[in-house]
Order: C-alpha cells, then sequence, then structure tokens
C-alpha cells in the first residue's frame, strides 16, 4: 500500500524486493557497531577486506540471480550480502573484543520484532479508512506502539534506556 499510495501502481511489483532488502538491511542494522569496533580496534584491513569479500560475493549473486528472478534476484543477493557481511563482522568484533555479548537480550528484541510483524500482517488486513494515507498512519502508528510496548514487556531496555526514554 505504501509503494502504491506513493509511487503508483506500476511499482507494486517491487513490494517483495523492498521486503528482502528490509530484512537483510535490518539484520546488518542489527549488528551496526561490530564495525565500528573493529575500525577503533585498527583493525581496518578486516574491514577492507570483509567488503571487498562482500563486494565480490555481490556481484556473482547478482550475475548469477538476475537473470532468473530478475529484481527479485538483485534484492536477494543484497540482502544476502548485507546478512553475511553483518555475521562476518560480528564474528571478528566479538573475537577481537573478547567481549561476553548478551544473546538474550538480543533475542528478546528480535522475538519482539517477530510478534509485532505477526499482528501488524492482522492490523493491516482489519483497518481500513477511506483515505490511504489516514490508514498507513493509524497502522504505523499501532505497530510502533507495539513494539514498544513489547519491549518494555519483555524488559529488553537497561537502565540508561529507561533513563533516556523518561528524559524524552
Amino acid at each position: 500500500e505504501i509503494i502504491y499510495t506513493l509511487f503508483g501502481a506500476n511499482y507494486v511489483v517491487a513490494s517483495t524486493a523492498l521486503i528482502i532488502l528490509s530484512i537483510g538491511y535490518f539484520i546488518n542494522y542489527l549488528n551496526y557497531n561490530a564495525s565500528h569496533v573493529l575500525v577503533i580496534s585498527k583493525k581496518t584491513k578486516i574491514v577492507f577486506f570483509s567488503f571487498l569479500s562482500a563486494v565480490i560475493f555481490n556481484i556473482i549473486l547478482n550475475y548469477l540471480l538476475i537473470p532468473h528472478y530478475g529484481i527479485n534476484g538483485a534484492a536477494i543477493a543484497t540482502g544476502s550480502t548485507h546478512t553475511i557481511l553483518a555475521f562476518i563482522f560480528f564474528h571478528q568484533a566479538k573475537k577481537i573484543s573478547k567481549m561476553k555479548l548478551s544473546k538474550l537480550l538480543n533475542l528478546r528484541m528480535i522475538l519482539a520484532a517477530i510478534i509485532t510483524l505477526i499482528v501488524s500482517f492482522f492490523i493491516t488486513k482489519y483497518i481500513k479508512f477511506s483515505y490511504v494515507i489516514a490508514t498507513l498512519v493509524v497502522t504505523t502508528l499501532m505497530i510502533v506502539a507495539i513494539y514498544i510496548m513489547l519491549l518494555l514487556v519483555l524488559k529488553v531496555f537497561n537502565k540508561e534506556d529507561i533513563e533516556i526514554i523518561k528524559t524524552l
């Protein structure tokens, strides 16, 4: 509906590609700081060769997938590349920093996202206004509220996060 509203019916076929790319970028974003840990640790060669490997991997996947799957093949290639790059950076940062990362905290955040995703499918099916923009705004606000409530219920936030939220 967002693509239809913003760009028109001709671009709706790109919705699957957008979903695939969103998942890849979301996974990459969860691991955003890992590359910074490597740079701060003066492991820029690891960062460079990781990006170089990702570029080569992406080119190969695009070459293999685009002829068969078109725009969705390109999205799969790019999403997969971002996901693999995130795991490489995560593994290297964990190895270099020797930090014990709280897996439970990340699992709770992912669980909240999955539950929100499932609920959002039901919300978007049953909430319809005469204006598409109104529907998009209301459903977006509801989905964000549900996600924040789930983060609070699952106790994802630590004390510092709660202090920042209270300040805001």
